[in-house]
């Protein structure tokens, strides 16, 4: 998941009469930020240029003569294409200056998404093949905190990847070339994002160099293929990791417990150790 983080400060002077300026910074190609500034006070505001929600947390530093009117909230949603008050403050006495620094970071996809607990998923490779689970839920090798209800198929790189669950895709890397069995390659995993219909996010990683076979905001349904698996990022041997996601906040997100279809059953939990056979 792609994060943005950014500093701005700004200093204020009490004036006699209100002077109101305003700026708009735009970091990257998602999300931007404007100040709309008095001698008094200052209200930002994040504009999303995204065509999918994100959800914003932000970090306000008070460091002289200044309160907040409006505290930033713990999480953010500022929708596609929308903008958002994210806080205001102002100057405690008005014939002294004033200063305050804020930060922020994002995570595609909107804290209030609920999956929907009745979806059946397919399991993300080709009808009539099987692959084996090598880590399930809660598995203790990687699959703890954010990534607990997340599984991993051995697969031999450039098998096809088929989409689980329709949706559009919002985000996509595939030039990596690197990984291995290293926290250092955690961000180094080519991949897809899809977003699913209630809004939770669908993440296939490690993906072939190359192997995405799909454009940011393609809508795909739910056997297409999407992408060609590999063994980039944080990897410790040629597989696939598909899990269902939303974000707690802009600094991170939680998992969602899935069940698949399979030959082996109409709603199967994947477990480490066993072989599921696609429809």
């Amino acid at each position: 998941m792609r994060m943005r983080s950014l500093f701005a400060a700004l200093a204020g002077l009490g004036l006699c009469a209100p002077v109101a300026t305003a700026r708009e910074v735009c970091p990257d190609a998602q999300v931007c930020y404007s100040e709309q500034l008095t001698n008094v006070n200052a209200t930002v505001y994040f504009t999303n240029r995204s065509a999918t929600p994100i959800t914003a947390s932000v970090t306000l530093q008070l460091l002289d003569n200044v309160a907040p009117t409006v505290a930033p909230p713990t999480a953010l949603l500022v929708p596609p294409g929308s903008r958002r008050l994210a806080f205001r403050v102002g100057a405690r006495a008005q014939n002294r200056p004033w200063r305050y620094r804020f930060d922020y970071v994002y995570k595609y996809g909107s804290h209030l998404a609920r999956h929907n607990g009745r979806t059946v998923y397919r399991l993300p490779y080709a009808p009539g093949t099987a692959h084996l689970v090598t880590q399930g839920f809660h598995g203790s090798y990687s699959h703890t905190g954010e990534t607990e209800f997340c599984i991993d198929w051995r697969m031999p790189e450039g098998t096809p990847v088929h989409a689980a669950r329709e949706g559009r895709v919002i985000a996509l890397r595939s030039d990596s070339t690197v990984g291995g069995p290293d926290r250092r390659f955690l961000n180094d995993g080519n991949y897809v994002l899809v977003l699913h219909p209630d809004e939770t996010l669908g993440e296939y990683v490690h993906l072939q160099p190359g192997g995405v076979l799909v454009s940011v905001g393609e809508r795909v349904r739910a056997g297409q293929v999407i992408a060609r698996s590999g063994n980039t990022g944080f990897s410790t041997e040629p597989h696939l990791h598909f899990g269902v996601m939303a974000p707690v906040n802009g600094n991170s997100r939680r998992s969602f417990p899935i069940v698949f279809a399979a030959v082996e059953g109409a709603r199967i939990t994947p477990l480490a150790g066993e072989y599921y056979t696609a429809r």
